[in-house]
């Protein structure tokens, strides 16, 4: 691996962020309990030196730097709710093969009754911006990713990007979501469940 912008992997800069955060017993909000309660999980961590701070920048899930005594860790903590939108179970295995190709970051743990990842923390990377793959040596880099990523063995589930719109559009519906008035006129696929 290179570095984040290159493998993909749920990553960030980190050359500014302190080395040191919580200690456990110490949590204040829901989030920090659940990520305590993460790390009494995970048996080789036990008995242990154990600090933990939040990283910034997911959009829905809670992410965390989780150090055992020398050695970092990445605890993403799925967002309430996100399950409806989200299959966990086929992410973990999405990033466990990752992982095993050598094209993200080493799998540690997962947790499927709370949809908890735990991987190695990749100090000192970041995720790729929109910015970056404009750069011809990113973009090179990501479509060889994606090359190898498409050479593993199949994922249990997979849908299209037009699938994934369709299965909001019924979601929102079920939710009473009120749309714009020109909704009907954009959608241009009948949805997956009247495709099938």
């Amino acid at each position: 691996m290179t570095d984040a912008t290159t493998t993909g992997a749920a990553a960030v800069d980190t050359a500014a962020e302190e080395r040191t955060g919580a200690a456990l017993g110490t949590a204040s909000t829901d989030q920090a309990r659940m990520v305590e309660q993460t790390i009494g999980r995970i048996a080789q961590w036990r008995g242990r030196q154990i600090s933990y701070a939040p990283v910034f920048g997911g959009l829905m899930n809670s992410n965390w730097r989780v150090r055992v005594d020398e050695e970092d860790f990445f605890v993403k903590i799925p967002g309430p709710g996100s399950e409806a939108f989200i299959d966990r179970d086929t992410t973990h295995i999405a990033a466990m093969r990752a992982g095993e190709a050598g094209i993200s970051a080493r799998h540690v743990a997962y947790f499927p009754d709370k949809g908890i990842e735990v991987i190695e923390f990749l100090d000192g990377y970041r995720a790729c911006t929109n910015g970056d793959m404009k750069r011809p040596d990113i973009l090179a880099s990501v479509l060889r990713v994606q090359s190898a990523f498409h050479g593993i063995q199949p994922l249990p589930s997979t849908k299209t990007m037009l699938d994934m719109v369709d299965e909001h559009r019924v979601q929102a519906a079920q939710l009473k979501v009120t749309m714009p008035a020109n909704f009907a006129g954009l959608r241009i696929s009948p949805p997956a469940h009247d495709r099938r």
